[in-house]
């Protein structure tokens, strides 16, 4: 009986370790995806444009603040009677 009750705490406890670990690689990822997308949109506009801009901090910030500013509209075609 003592050991089913340990048998059942350990596996709880490695269920709450690996829901840990997946949170963490969850947030790590999220975090690295919000770093590199204005990078990655900067590098699509200048491979389809040709627009030549620089990979600086400044550039990245706007193209943060207007991936915020425009991923933020929502254009809906809902007729209203």
């Amino acid at each position: 009986m003592v050991s089913n009750k340990l048998v059942d705490a350990e596996k709880g406890l490695q269920s709450s370790v690996a829901n840990g670990a997946l949170v963490s690689i969850g947030a790590l990822g999220l975090t690295i995806g919000l770093i590199f997308w204005p990078f990655a949109i900067i590098w699509s506009l200048n491979t389809l444009f040709s627009l030549h801009i620089q990979y600086t901090f400044w550039t990245w910030l706007s193209m943060y603040v207007l991936s915020l500013s425009v991923g933020g509209m929502k254009i809906s075609n809902v007729k209203k009677d």
